[in-house]
């Protein structure tokens, strides 16, 4: 087969024109830093790439909510914080005002300014974030989490939102709650556990206080039984001038046997008992109900 000289001469030209392109594709592979340019270069890889890039993203959206989880909680803290800040001022306030030297003037200096601290805690009961949501109302974060009529006859200060939180995404696997219901924070707080002595029997003296709140907390939690009353009265029986028994008077049970000495305090789960007597004396007392800690009526 003869070859014309313009057939040499086209293909000659289309081997440059190639090696131009592949010249053009490397200069491109090293200006972009990419190996592959576009999917024909290598279909596989470029299916992987792909999936790559769609990883990538997704990580990026975690750190950004991660981030936005830690500005939501960081600000909730710092409210938070200064309302104990609030509430603790107010306590001296209020211990200052019972002092017998504080006269008329000074007690309305103080009135006025727990007033103020009042509408300071209002305030910061309904704080809200960058996006002018308000941190505490629940899933109804653009409207005020609280309102106050001074008008009303009962409760004056009321929730408006609702007992929801909102929930992000940190990664495949894991949600995060990002905010706390006001209705949680400031209404569903019930004031410390506590123990009272109810009955005794042949003793001289009996006395009851509360040492250690944490240990106690979680032994009232454990056993208060807001149905039956009398599984919430323990009985101190003395067995001996050095034991006593604890028995829970509803059951029956012998929760403990304890060392005892008339006239000196033992601690049973974090509660100081002392009873002056001799034996066969029976003391009695009771897990409290614990009640909601929070008035709204002023």
């Amino acid at each position: 087969m003869r070859i014309s000289t313009g057939q040499l001469y086209d293909r000659s030209v289309q081997a440059v024109l190639e090696n131009q392109g592949d010249l053009s594709d490397i200069q491109q592979q090293l200006a972009s830093g990419k190996k592959l340019l576009r999917p024909s270069d290598d279909p596989v890889g470029a299916a992987q790439v792909i999936r790559l890039t769609e990883d990538i993203d997704l990580l990026a959206q975690y750190q950004k909510n991660s981030n936005l989880l830690t500005n939501s909680l960081e600000q909730e803290e710092t409210v938070l914080k200064a309302v104990n800040t609030a509430a603790d001022r107010a306590r001296v306030l209020m211990v200052q005002s019972g002092n017998g030297i504080v006269g008329v003037e000074d007690r309305r200096a103080i009135a006025i300014e727990i007033e103020q601290i009042r509408d300071q805690v209002f305030d910061l009961m309904n704080s809200r974030n960058a996006n002018g949501e308000y941190i505490f109302a629940g899933l109804q974060s653009a409207d005020p989490a609280f309102s106050y009529d001074p008008s009303a006859t009962g409760n004056k200060y009321s929730f408006e939102g609702d007992a929801g939180a909102n929930r992000i995404q940190i990664s495949d696997t894991v949600k995060i709650q990002v905010n706390n219901s006001g209705k949680e924070v400031f209404e569903d707080v019930l004031a410390r556990s506590k123990a009272s002595i109810s009955g005794s029997v042949g003793v001289t003296s009996a006395s009851l206080q509360i040492q250690q709140q944490s240990t106690y907390d979680q032994f009232h939690a454990a056993n208060y039984d807001a149905i039956t009353p009398a599984n919430n009265q323990f009985r101190v029986t003395i067995l001996s001038a050095t034991q006593a028994e604890i028995t829970n008077v509803g059951s029956g049970a012998v929760m403990d046997t304890v060392n005892f000495n008339s006239g000196t305090a033992f601690l049973y789960q974090g509660v100081s008992i002392n009873i002056e007597g001799a034996r066969e004396i029976r003391s009695i007392f009771n897990l409290s109900r614990r009640k909601n800690k929070i008035s709204r009526k002023h």
